[in-house]
């Protein structure tokens, strides 16, 4: 594959070409402009010495006798040579030469034909060819000593375009040395700004740029995780698809979240530390996350963070979905072998008819804590639910709150796998709530199933109104309403004339058109 031209080399090549031509369009004006500017100081040269010349009483006198003189000539050679002229021709009325460079063309009239506007009194300059050449002239009328209003001649002061060519060349070389310095440090500091932003790009052709941009773009959009950078005020300055769909779904908004505080992606960033390594664990609008963050360097200089966080709702649901389903199994098998020791018991008592003591045993057995295990595998045919709920009643028992459970009847084997799994997700959201909250010690959870709807509730007794409110608040969440939608549920929340607050879950099992809603 042939590769382009280097970025090293195409920046020096574009600093170098823009110095190059910029340099040639100055020079071009500077030359011009010089041209312009000595040909303006020739041409006033001219008319001073042009005026001294038309002053001189003794050329005024020659003219009004018309007499050439060699005197005359020499003096006009003499001035000519001073001020570095081509010539300096003194003609009478009729532009007969009084003096001119070469002797011989006195005495002959004047070459060129722009002397006219001179013979008619008035002063003028022109670019003509003469004897000598192509010249820069300049005439000044001469007039009589004695009679100012009298004109007896007039004076032409020359200099040849070769000789105004070689003061020009003179002049411009003077500043041409100093173009070629510049011009040389000019492409010194191109080549050193090239390589300075090519150290910037790490030595990176454009090609390599592109390529890492896009692999980037890819790594960032195609993960599962959520990815945010931010600068040090925590405003989002980059992020990934999964980014935006959870920011947009958490303000049901279509815009960008780029510019947006963190805040806005996760509600409670108090809860979180940036500059801490390690991986967090984090909760919000009842999903459950792993957030780890690292620092963004540049040249030693922290200029943000980058964010990583990873949804574990799933991971940590089946986590527990396999621990309950393991604790219920355990927990069967272990009533298994005490259910035939506790038959061994009941019919040793009632062979020794001891009938007191049969009593007081069954009662002991027959309790729903030590029954619930056994109720479980009756009435509840998934063994998913069933360590589900057994686990549940754990979390709560941990948390000091008495967990009670009522199935009436048993609940459908029928139940599909997918909405016994959004199901699931509700009750634990519901759950977390109650245990974060500690609403009350006291919770009843009770199943009930008729016409193939599902009815779940949960009964519990709070002392506040704010808690109540709240409890109302978290249930209205966007995430919760869209959970109950794909389960095709209702919610309701009454609060019932023995101070008990009851919410209420209605499931239906079969597909049919309604819409969940929230009524709190």
């Amino acid at each position: 594959m042939k590769k382009g031209i280097r970025l090293l080399g195409l920046l020096v090549s574009a600093f170098g070409i823009t110095l190059l031509i910029t340099s040639l369009c100055f020079y071009l004006l500077f030359t011009r402009q010089v041209e312009q500017q000595v040909q303006n100081q020739q041409q006033n040269l001219l008319f001073k010495i042009g005026h001294q010349i038309a002053d001189d009483k003794s050329i005024q006198q020659a003219l009004v006798k018309a007499q050439p003189s060699p005197l005359l000539q020499k003096r006009m050679q003499r001035l000519t040579k001073e001020f570095s002229l081509d010539f300096i021709v003194i003609m009478d009325m009729q532009a007969t030469r009084f003096t001119h460079p070469n002797p011989k063309k006195i005495g002959q009239h004047f070459e060129g034909g722009d002397e006219k506007k001179a013979l008619n009194g008035h002063k003028s300059t022109s670019i003509s060819t003469g004897s000598l050449g192509k010249s820069l002239r300049v005439f000044i009328p001469i007039y009589a000593h004695d009679n100012q209003a009298k004109q007896v001649g007039v004076v032409a002061l020359g200099i040849k375009l070769a000789t105004l060519g070689s003061i020009i060349q003179r002049t411009i070389q003077q500043y041409s040395f100093s173009l070629g310095i510049s011009l040389l440090i000019g492409c010194s500091v191109a080549v050193l700004l090239a390589y300075s932003i090519k150290r910037q790009l790490h030595h990176l052709e454009p090609r390599e740029i592109a390529r890492l941009l896009e692999e980037r773009n890819a790594m960032l959009n195609e993960t599962k995780e959520i990815v945010v950078v931010t600068d040090l005020q925590q405003n989002i300055l980059l992020a990934n698809f999964k980014a935006q769909e959870l920011y947009q779904q958490i303000h049901d908004t279509e815009q960008t979240i780029l510019q947006q505080p963190l805040a806005s992606l996760i509600l409670h960033s108090e809860q979180i530390r940036l500059d801490q390594r390690q991986e967090q664990f984090y909760q919000q609008n009842g999903q459950d996350y792993f957030l780890s963050s690292a620092p963004i360097h540049v040249k030693n200089k922290q200029v943000g963070y980058i964010i990583f966080m990873k949804n574990a709702t799933e991971t940590l649901f089946l986590a527990n979905q396999l621990a309950n389903t393991n604790s219920y199994a355990s927990a069967l098998q272990s009533q298994t072998h005490e259910f035939m020791n506790k038959l061994h018991v009941i019919y040793g008592l009632a062979d020794l008819q001891a009938y007191d003591a049969l009593k007081k045993y069954l009662d002991d057995i027959l309790q729903p804590d030590k029954e619930l295990t056994q109720r479980l595998a009756l009435l509840v045919p998934q063994p998913i639910l069933a360590g589900f709920l057994l686990g549940e009643r754990e979390r709560f028992q941990e948390r000091k709150i008495q967990f009670k459970l009522e199935i009436i009847p048993e609940i459908p084997s029928s139940l599909p796998k997918v909405k016994l799994e959004q199901l699931m997700v509700i009750y634990r959201y519901i759950n977390q709530f109650i245990i974060q909250q500690h609403l009350t010690d006291d919770l009843l959870m009770r199943f009930l199933y008729q016409d193939a709807i599902l009815e779940t509730e949960y009964l519990l007794m709070t002392d506040t109104s704010t808690k109540i409110s709240s409890l109302s608040t978290y249930l209205e969440q966007d995430f919760f309403s869209e959970w109950l939608t794909q389960s095709n549920s209702q919610i309701k929340l009454v609060q019932t004339q023995d101070d008990y607050l009851k919410l209420s879950i209605q499931t239906t099992l079969k597909e049919v058109d309604h819409e969940a809603s929230t009524d709190c």
